[in-house]
């Protein structure tokens, strides 16, 4: 049977999950709360390249190095 509008609106108040409208995205998106709020997307991509470079750097790792660990292209890393 499938999923209705109701259904799945029903499974986010279940599991806790909150309404947000995202820049850039017509529907709506539903995620976990924050501690003290919800992180938009530029946000959460924002904190994720600062805590990349911090462990890159503590292990003194270059972003070509860590680019070919990870199996990706250097100048994706460094868009990070």
């Amino acid at each position: 049977m499938a999923k209705t509008s109701k259904d799945h609106r029903q499974y986010a108040v279940d599991k806790g999950l909150v309404e947000e409208q995202e820049p850039g995205f017509e529907r709506p998106v539903f995620r976990r709360p924050g501690f003290n709020r919800i992180l938009s997307l530029d946000e959460m991509e924002k904190t994720l390249s600062q805590q990349t470079r911090k462990s890159r750097e503590m292990r003194g790792l270059t972003r070509e190095q860590l680019a070919a660990m990870l199996g990706l292209s250097a100048p994706s890393v460094r868009a990070l």
